[in-house]
């Protein structure tokens, strides 16, 4: 039997307009999913299986991924992160955003066109290695520390940081 991706509504809360979160759990459970969000997904730790697309590839702490709107993905770990072993556990940093959301139409300025290429080529996935992981890595758990227009002002800074990246591949 084929499994089938649900669509998973990923809104902002009423403080802010972007998600962005830290979240340490025995394992990743969220099943084959899309929603209508651009999501950058940090392995902080863990291991197992990405399901991008149609590309199937391990992971492993330092990945950094970006998934494009309405791109099916799920990421599982190995076996024994389900076994209840108290020793193995998955760190993730999420970002979820939506460039269409009300305040966003900025993004069709000029000056972010770089920003937009990146956007279209993640309808493909994109996976970010070499310098460009850990200084991302670093943008994002500053983005934990700081509120409001600062947090945005630093969301802002990592995607001008990724768009301008050539340390990547498409997945």
């Amino acid at each position: 039997m084929k499994a089938k991706p649900f669509n998973s509504i990923i809104d902002p809360n009423f403080d802010h307009s972007f998600l962005v979160k830290h979240c340490k759990d025995p394992n990743l459970f969220v099943p084959l999913h899309y929603h209508h969000n651009y999501e950058i997904m940090a392995i902080l730790h863990g291991e197992g299986t990405r399901f991008i697309g149609d590309k199937i590839e391990a992971f492993g702490p330092g990945d950094l991924v970006m998934v494009g709107k309405e791109l099916p993905h799920v990421w599982l770990n190995n076996k024994e992160y389900y076994e209840g072993r108290k020793d193995l556990f998955s760190e993730i940093i999420v970002l979820n955003f939506d460039d269409m959301q009300r305040g966003f139409e900025f993004l069709n300025l000029n000056e972010f066109k770089t920003i937009r290429k990146m956007l279209s080529m993640s309808s493909r996935g994109i996976l970010f290695t070499g310098k460009t992981q850990r200084v991302a890595f670093s943008l994002l758990k500053n983005m934990l520390k700081v509120r409001d227009a600062d947090r945005f002002l630093a969301m802002m800074r990592l995607l001008n940081f990724l768009s301008r990246s050539n340390e990547y591949k498409l997945i």
